[in-house]
């Protein structure tokens, strides 16, 4: 019965991943969160419990630990927890220059998280996946899958790693049970720090901004119909395709006039912090 299954969703205490959380409990799903062990990661599991009737769990972890991947599925086999629906949506970005923006430390916690957790993620619960008759994985791409991004170099490299990834697993797993997609979201107020970067951006960049909750029901809206990949905003839809027609030095031209940042957001935060950037 549904009620014995559980979507597990990483990053799922704000922004993307709380918005994905609620419409998938909207629609009966039982819900798993796993985010850092913060108190609003108790907060959003209670929330959704006590708003859509459906079982919500939560685990506190910090993706960018070596074995906290592991610690995610050796949880969720203690607990009996079946699992047939995966989103991978934890990660976080960065408005600056490479060179000045941030430590070292800073961008291979970026990488840990971005890259090496979800790839870690996907492979420990394919498994568990196909335990199910049906289930289905996601995992979080963005517009800066498609193309390099000035000011955002190490984030937007990642993102293009992320949608290849999935793209290339999604062939390997066709003819199993598991539906695989992308989802690649543009600009979005996921919290206060992305809320004031994108207060800064300029031209088309600023007025594609979404909020969390207009992309959510389209992603699971995708999601279920077996789509390969989900590009939200009908601006970013159309930035894409024009894109398509200029060469790639004068995009990265364009890209750098609108994203480079009026005040630089210089790493005051640790690292930790900057995790809660779920995008």
């Amino acid at each position: 019965m549904q009620k014995e299954k559980y979507t597990l969703i990483t990053g799922g205490s704000e922004g993307i991943g709380k918005a994905l959380a609620e419409e998938c409990a909207k629609r009966g799903m039982n819900i798993l969160l796993v985010a850092l062990p913060q108190p609003q990661l108790e907060t959003a599991a209670q929330h959704i419990r006590e708003t859509f009737q459906v079982r919500a769990e939560y685990f506190g972890v910090d993706l960018t630990e070596e074995q906290a991947p592991y610690q995610v599925l050796e949880w969720v086999q203690q607990k009996g927890y079946q699992i047939d629906m995966l989103i991978n949506n934890a990660g976080f970005g960065y408005a600056g220059a490479f060179e000045d923006y941030a430590s070292p430390q800073f961008f291979d916690k970026l990488m840990q998280l971005n890259m090496r957790a979800l790839v870690l993620l996907n492979r420990l619960f394919i498994p568990e996946l196909k335990k199910q008759p049906k289930a289905y994985l996601m995992n979080l791409g963005s517009m800066s899958s498609f193309q390099p991004v000035p000011y955002q170099a190490v984030y937007g490299a990642s993102k293009a790693f992320i949608y290849n990834f999935t793209r290339a697993i999604r062939v390997e797993l066709a003819d199993s049970n598991i539906s695989v997609m992308a989802l690649c979201p543009g600009g979005t107020n996921t919290n206060d720090i992305n809320k004031a970067r994108n207060a800064d951006l300029k031209g088309l960049a600023k007025k594609s901004i979404l909020n969390p909750e207009d992309i959510a029901p389209r992603a699971i809206d995708a999601l279920l119909k077996g789509k390969a990949k989900l590009l939200t905003g009908r601006i970013n839809r159309i930035i894409l395709t024009i894109s398509k027609l200029i060469p790639l030095n004068t995009r990265l031209k364009i890209a750098a006039k609108n994203l480079k940042p009026q005040q630089e957001f210089k790493q005051t935060q640790d690292a930790s912090q900057q995790e809660k950037v779920n995008v």
